[in-house]
């Protein structure tokens, strides 16, 4: 598809990347804009264990197109939503950085192909070469805004610039970071705002992302509405 983009989920670790990207990927595909979701956070995967996979069930995955044994196509599944997802397993073994370009080939079929990005790291910079759009989740802490902005440096240096933040796990108390000190801080406009709840580890602990369990949560309407408002055309 000739409109396809590669959009990076990343932030500091901890932050709440994978449940963001589960959760949007699963909004998107809602919206009907055909995404296929990737775990590219190589040392650390975390989206088979959102979507309740286990290695038994997943023989083919990004592990293996890293390492030149299997092509991408072969490492596609499709969850019961109709979600399609390229999952990892925890390995540290093998890989080569350099093939990560074969997730590209991925929009030859798909309109958004969403990637769990890695942390700061020279993971992050191979996803960045290939990415076309990327969002920075961000707790409002400093720590977290801290790493934002060396991401930010960080893809400023190979030519791509944020579509902008997604405030996440904040609790509206005076303790925080605000919006306005945030958006300052990172040069950035906040795209979306989501909340800590508890019951998106209760969602974790069913093996299911909170926007297919229950589309119907205050949570999952925030993320769907962040979905909804991408510049992305429906194919």
């Amino acid at each position: 598809m000739d409109d396809s983009k590669i959009l990076v989920i990343t932030g500091k670790g901890g932050a709440g990347k994978t449940t963001i990207a589960t959760n949007l990927a699963l909004a998107l595909n809602r919206l009907k804009h055909e995404p296929i979701l990737v775990d590219g956070n190589l040392h650390n995967p975390h989206v088979h264990v959102h979507f309740g996979i286990d290695d038994d069930k997943m023989p083919v995955n990004l592990h293996d197109v890293l390492t030149g044994k299997e092509s991408i196509h072969k490492a596609i599944y499709e969850h019961e939503s109709g979600l399609k997802l390229v999952p990892n397993k925890h390995t540290l073994k093998g890989f080569d950085l350099e093939r990560s370009h074969h997730i590209k080939e991925l929009k030859l079929h798909n309109n958004i192909v969403v990637v769990d990005g890695p942390s700061l790291g020279y993971e992050l910079n191979n996803i960045m070469k290939i990415c076309d759009d990327f969002i920075l989740i961000v707790n409002p802490e400093k720590s977290s805004v801290h790493d934002a902005m060396k991401i930010k440096r960080l893809a400023a240096h190979n030519g791509i610039f944020p579509m902008g933040i997604i405030l996440n796990k904040y609790f509206n108390n005076k303790n925080e970071l605000s919006k306005e000190e945030i958006e300052k801080a990172i040069e950035l406009p906040i795209i979306g705002k989501v909340m800590y709840d508890n019951d998106v580890q209760w969602a974790l602990g069913k093996n299911t992302p909170l926007m297919h369990l229950n589309p119907n949560h205050h949570i999952s309407k925030e993320i769907y509405k962040i979905a909804s408002e991408l510049p992305y055309s429906v194919i």
